[in-house]
C-alpha cells in the first residue's frame, strides 16, 4: 500500500469496459437461449408423440429423430469453428465475411449431394443392417425429416452469419417461431398420422426457419453490405 501511495496511484473505474462486458453477457444469454429453445423443440416432438401413440411407434420415431440430430452435429461444429472468423471480418472486411459464408454454403451443398442424399436414399438398408428388420418402419420418418435436415444445412451459414454480425436476437425470434409452429402442428397431426405427422411438422418448422433467416439476413446484413 505504501508503494502505491508513493507513486500517487489512484484507482480508476473505466465504465467503457463495464458496458462492453454487459453487451457480451447479453449476447451470450441470447445465444444460450437459442440453444435451449432449439433443443426443446427438437426433442419435444418425441414427448408429444408418446401422448398420442404407442411406445413402439415412439421408439421408431426416436431412432429417426436421433439419427437426424446426430447428422447435424458436424455442421454445428463447423458453424462454431467459423463463428469467430465471421465476427472478426464483419466489421473489418466484409468481402472476407462474404467469402467465408460462401465457403460454408459450398460445404453444405457438398454434404447434401455426396453424404446426406445417399444416406436418406439408403436409410432402409442402413437401419436394417444396423438394427434389424424390426426397426425398418423408422426409415419413412427419417426420409421425410431428411428434407428438413437439408434445409438446416442451408440455414446454418446464414444464421451463423447473423449471430456473428450481432443480430442474434433475430435468430432467437426464429427459433421461438419454429418451436411454436412445431408444437402446434404436432398437436394437430400426431393423433391421426403419428410419427409421419411428427416428421412433417419438423419439415414445416425448418421451412419457416430458413425463410425467416433469409429474410432477416437480407434485411440486416444485406443493408450493411451496401451501406
Amino acid at each position: 500500500m505504501d508503494f502505491l501511495i508513493h507513486f500517487k496511484f489512484k484507482p480508476k473505474l473505466d465504465f467503457t469496459y463495464l458496458k462492453q462486458i454487459k453487451r457480451y453477457l447479453a449476447s451470450s444469454l441470447i445465444i444460450w437461449l437459442i440453444a435451449i429453445f432449439a433443443q426443446v423443440y427438437n426433442g419435444l416432438d418425441i414427448v408429444l408423440l408418446g401422448l398420442f401413440k404407442s411406445p413402439e411407434e415412439v421408439g421408431y420415431f426416436t431412432i429417426a429423430r436421433r439419427a437426424i440430430g446426430g447428422s447435424t452435429i458436424l455442421m454445428v461444429f463447423l458453424a462454431n469453428a467459423l463463428l469467430p472468423r465471421l465476427s472478426a471480418t464483419f466489421s473489418n472486411d466484409i468481402s472476407q465475411f462474404n467469402s467465408a459464408t460462401g465457403k460454408f454454403l459450398k460445404i453444405s451443398l457438398f454434404l447434401t449431394v455426396f453424404v446426406f442424399l445417399p444416406l436418406i436414399a439408403l436409410s432402409g438398408h442402413i437401419i436394417t443392417f444396423a438394427l434389424g428388420n424390426e426397426y425398418l418402419p423408422a426409415s419413412l420418418p427419417f426420409k421425410i425429416m431428411g428434407l428438413g435436415l437439408i434445409i438446416v444445412l442451408f440455414n446454418l451459414p446464414y444464421s451463423t452469419g447473423l449471430v456473428a454480425a450481432g443480430f442474434e436476437k433475430e435468430v432467437l425470434k426464429q427459433v421461438l417461431a419454429s418451436a411454436s409452429l412445431s408444437v402446434i402442428l404436432n398437436i394437430f397431426l400426431m393423433p391421426k398420422y403419428g410419427m409421419i405427422g411428427a416428421a412433417i411438422s419438423f419439415v414445416f418448422a425448418e421451412t419457416l426457419a430458413i425463410l425467416w433467416i433469409l429474410w432477416a439476413y437480407r434485411k440486416n446484413i444485406g443493408i450493411c453490405q451496401h451501406s
